[in-house]
């Protein structure tokens, strides 16, 4: 009687050791990249949100046929009035333009970011806000915000007509 010889499946410990290391080597090569593309990813949403919030309370101040204001707001629920609008922003309806929030009801939209990699920090013109009038004009008429993360600055310029310009600033990148 003869007796058959099963053959053994699996991997041996030297097979196991080989994957793992190629592993580690891919995932050390790897994460790196994703990392920059995550800040990458983080500073496209941030700037198309600020663009996109400023657009609106440009065009609900013409539709509405009164002020709209655009300020930093840690909180989601009121102006914070200083120059740090990397927690997010309030679009609301402002009607004697003092830029305070005056009822709940009045406002229109709120962005906030947590736990972020950058930072959004506004000159002293538009520290405190942005206002819109009837036929889209800004007060202040001019001002800026600076972009800031470890790969890039962006230079946000209000221009005179009340669009938001976005371009490659001349400082250096926050590390």
């Amino acid at each position: 009687m003869c007796q058959s010889r099963r053959s053994q499946t699996g991997v041996n410990l030297v097979e196991l050791m080989i994957v793992v290391a190629i592993l580690a080597i891919s995932l050390t090569l790897g994460v790196p990249g994703f990392q920059s593309l995550k800040l990458r990813s983080d500073r496209s949403a941030a700037l198309i949100e600020l663009v996109a919030a400023v657009s609106l309370a440009r065009s609900e101040a013409a539709q509405r046929g009164t002020p709209v204001s655009v300020c930093a707001s840690s909180d989601g629920v009121a102006c914070s009035g200083n120059s740090d609008w990397t927690g997010g922003w309030l679009v609301f309806h402002d009607a004697d333009r003092d830029l305070a929030v005056a009822a709940q009801a009045d406002v229109i939209k709120v962005v906030r970011f947590e736990h972020v990699r950058f930072s959004i920090t506004a000159d002293e013109d538009i520290a405190g806000g942005i206002t819109f009038g009837t036929f889209g004009f800004s007060t202040p008429t001019a001002g800026g915000l600076t972009y800031t993360d470890a790969l890039a600055a962006r230079a946000i310029n209000l221009t005179y007509v009340g669009r938001l310009h976005v371009t490659e600033a001349t400082v250096e990148p926050s590390s």
